[in-house]
């Protein structure tokens, strides 16, 4: 720091003999009260722009000098260090948040393996607690050493991501907690991966090899009555109802529903058009039409708007044990 200031005051003086410089040549070469007056005052215009950028060079310096030198506390340092590749320093930094652990949507091995490589995992952060923020793709995962959690608003990618982790670092027993809405896209992305996992939940174990068996073998015994593919006028039709009734110059992707869009869709509404029975469903960014019939289009009228259910590939809606379209 002190050399930063004799830097700064020996520039300064510099600065200050170039200015007078300039004066005293002015006033032996110059002739005329107004051309010296005015030549005087770019002079010392030029010399206060000088001091400015000395000034601030100075300032940048001693920030530059402060953060490299400031004392970091304990967690600063562990944090530091745990970045640097330590792992003591990390298992320190847990150590400190023992208690607590992640909340909210989470995925959690049980009584299985630890391993400290996560292969196409990018470690993006280390907070203070000891939680590694791994990056993959879009999708953020937290891992504090002994759990998984997603982001609020994770792709089915990221679930799929954080379920290949779960899987390497703690090993194929799994625990999900978290909302059933959460739990159901578990186990529905785990059965379409083709994962070798179990969960210890039996309800949702089970749920998984239902969607296992769903996505192995097509279904014969729930052929829906034959229905008609809605024309491009009908969607043409439901399109616009649904760019009036939301009101807004931009509305989302509006399609027929193909058998890639298998897996759970938020309901929107039910339509009739030209005698003919319809429903909207919303599938990430995109509004889905699908051709139904009259009783499950008088089923469909008690739902409300977001509620979740699940489309296999021929279009059969499940909503509940034991419910089908």
């Amino acid at each position: 720091m002190q050399e930063a200031r004799s830097r700064k005051a020996r520039h300064i003086d510099a600065a200050k003999r170039a200015g007078q410089i300039k004066r005293d040549t002015i006033k032996l070469t110059m002739r005329g009260r107004i051309t010296k007056k005015l030549l005087y005052m770019r002079v010392s215009q030029s010399l206060r722009s000088d001091l400015r950028q000395i000034v601030d060079r100075h300032r940048q310096d001693c920030v530059a000098i402060t953060a490299r030198y400031t004392r970091l506390t304990w967690a600063d340092w562990l944090r530091q260090q745990a970045l640097a590749g330590d792992p003591e320093a990390l298992h320190a930094l847990r150590a400190q948040e023992a208690a607590r652990g992640l909340s909210g949507d989470t995925i959690v091995a049980v009584g299985t393996r630890l391993v400290n490589t996560v292969v196409g995992a990018k470690q993006d952060y280390i907070t203070k607690q000891g939680t590694i923020i791994y990056r993959v793709g879009l999708s953020a995962v937290r891992d504090d050493g002994t759990r998984l959690q997603v982001s609020r608003e994770v792709t089915n990618d990221g679930i799929d991501a954080a379920l290949r982790l779960a899987v390497q670092k703690y090993g194929t027993t799994i625990a999900v907690s978290g909302s059933d809405a959460f739990k159901a896209r578990v186990a529905q992305v785990a059965a379409r991966s083709h994962l070798t996992i179990r969960f210890d939940d039996p309800t949702l174990e089970h749920q998984r090899q239902r969607y296992a068996r769903d996505s192995h073998s097509p279904s014969t015994q729930e052929t829906p009555s034959p229905l008609i593919a809605p024309s491009d006028a009908v969607v043409r039709h439901i399109a616009e109802q649904e760019r009036k009734r939301l009101q807004i110059i931009r509305t989302p992707a509006i399609r027929r529903f193909e058998a890639r869009d298998q897996g759970i869709v938020r309901f929107g509404s039910v339509e009739k058009v030209e005698g003919k029975y319809f429903a909207l469903v919303h599938r990430q960014d995109e509004l889905l039409v699908l051709s139904i019939d009259e009783a499950t289009y008088k089923r469909l009228t008690s739902f409300t708007r977001g509620r979740t259910f699940h489309l296999n590939a021929s279009g059969v809606i499940r909503h509940g044990r034991g419910h089908r379209r």
